[in-house]
């Protein structure tokens, strides 16, 4: 194994997905064109253009950065783009420090990472929201089902039927 390939061993050659991109990658940030031959880059073959791309690659300090921000990327997008099928979304957002150092104690004492217990707090207030949520859709029916009663209730008593329903006295 020669001192180059160890850095570039996690490039699959018989991957056309990653060749595309680490072709796409190149000509972004340090234009392919620099390390392939005219032959392979004119024939717009990502497999050849990074194969020739490898060979080109000496061991100095700028191709072994440019090779590790290659793979930290190339891993990266991985990530994100495996997020979608185990139903998460990656968010940005701005937190009061307060509110930071209250969800790390949270997490501390919970012992799980920052994000599930964030999950956690939001699964469990939005339990408590909807149990209260039906509550209050009961009461609102109980109170509309006694409203109608006291309609009915009312409308017999100004229509006089109310005695009506009265039963005798018997002795």
């Amino acid at each position: 194994m020669n001192s180059t390939s160890k850095f570039t061993s996690w490039i699959d050659l018989n991957n056309p997905q990653m060749c595309t991109w680490i072709s796409n990658y190149l000509d972004k940030r340090k234009g392919l064109s620099e390390y392939a031959d005219s032959r392979a880059f004119h024939e717009w073959n990502p497999r050849y253009q990074i194969s020739d791309f490898i060979n080109q690659i000496v061991d100095t300090a700028t191709d072994r950065e440019l090779i590790s921000k290659m793979r930290k990327s190339w891993n990266q997008g991985k990530l994100r783009n495996s997020y979608p099928k185990k139903g998460k979304k990656q968010y940005t957002f701005v937190l009061s420090n307060d509110a930071h150092k209250q969800l790390v104690i949270l997490s501390k004492r919970e012992r799980k990472p920052q994000n599930k217990t964030l999950e956690l707090l939001i699964f469990q207030h939005y339990e408590y929201y909807a149990e209260v949520k039906g509550e209050l859709k009961k009461i609102r029916k109980t109170i509309k089902d006694k409203k109608e009663e006291l309609k009915k209730v009312e409308e017999k008593l100004r229509s006089g039927k109310a005695h009506a329903d009265i039963k005798p006295i018997s002795s």
